[in-house]
């Protein structure tokens, strides 16, 4: 798993660096890159936004098991209450970003026949 998480923050840090390059005026001035890189960045936003949700449900889960060692009682039932939900929210998550890490397919573009309405026009 830790390999998994170590390519998830790769890929938070590679949309951070993508966002200071787009507002740099040397990437700026170059439409072709400034193209590159704005297309990378709007490719990996959802799966950065999935990436963020699934670590602040881990940290919260970590958080409440903490919880659970601690002696308040009254605190303990109100966690145990909540963490089944955290854990289904927490394997909802890691299934999307199974999902999303999976390639992209090429026959998959903006002119292909799902994306043009089911028409088949190009």
């Amino acid at each position: 798993m830790d390999i998994i998480l170590d390519k998830l923050r790769d890929i938070e840090i590679r949309y951070r660096e993508l966002e200071g390059q787009l507002s740099d005026p040397k990437v700026v001035s170059k439409q072709g890159l400034y193209q590159k890189y704005a297309k990378e960045h709007a490719d990996l936003k959802r799966l950065v936004e999935t990436i963020c949700q699934y670590e602040k449900i881990r940290d919260q889960i970590e958080e409440y098991q903490g919880v659970l060692a601690d002696s308040d009682e009254e605190l303990k039932a109100i966690v145990k209450e909540e963490m089944p939900q955290l854990k289904q929210k927490q394997t909802d998550l890691e299934e999307k970003l199974n999902i999303l890490l999976l390639p992209k397919d090429p026959m998959m573009t903006k002119t292909s026949f799902w994306n043009q309405g089911g028409h088949g026009r190009r």
